[in-house]
């Protein structure tokens, strides 16, 4: 098995799946959507307008997907960076508020949750690490 074949398949897995997941909000059942609309907006949304919040998330997904292919070749830098962005991730997470999300995204969450563990996984612990040393 060649180890940065599979490296390579799981970071264009995480691309896919967070890729999926985002067409899949547009499609939550209607009872999904009035329940979000009701809920708090957390942290970010009590500082100012969704704008806001919207902007922060939305740069946080380019500078991902930029990141996942810095990754993909293995750029010295991409390690620390997706690193970072995982943490900052779970901290905005903890910062949104309250979510509501059906079962298709939801599990796409999830899935994507364990690819992000197995890239860590692989940048820190296999021999995949040494391919990213200046």
């Amino acid at each position: 098995v060649n180890i940065e074949r599979t490296f390579k398949n799981i970071i264009l897995a995480d691309f896919l799946v967070m890729l999926f997941l985002f067409a899949a909000i547009p499609f939550e059942s209607e009872e999904i959507s009035k329940i979000s609309d009701n809920l708090g907006t957390g942290v970010l949304g009590s500082i100012g307008s969704d704008w806001i919040f919207f902007t922060i998330l939305g740069g946080f997904v380019l500078i991902y997907y930029i990141n996942l292919i810095l990754l993909y070749r293995f750029v010295y830098f991409a390690k620390t960076l997706f690193l970072i962005l995982v943490v900052l991730g779970i901290l905005l997470n903890l910062v949104s508020g309250p979510t509501v999300s059906g079962a298709l995204a939801f599990t796409l969450e999830l899935l994507d949750g364990v690819i992000q563990g197995a890239v860590l996984v692989f940048l820190y612990f296999t021999p995949i690490k040494d391919k990213f040393i200046k």
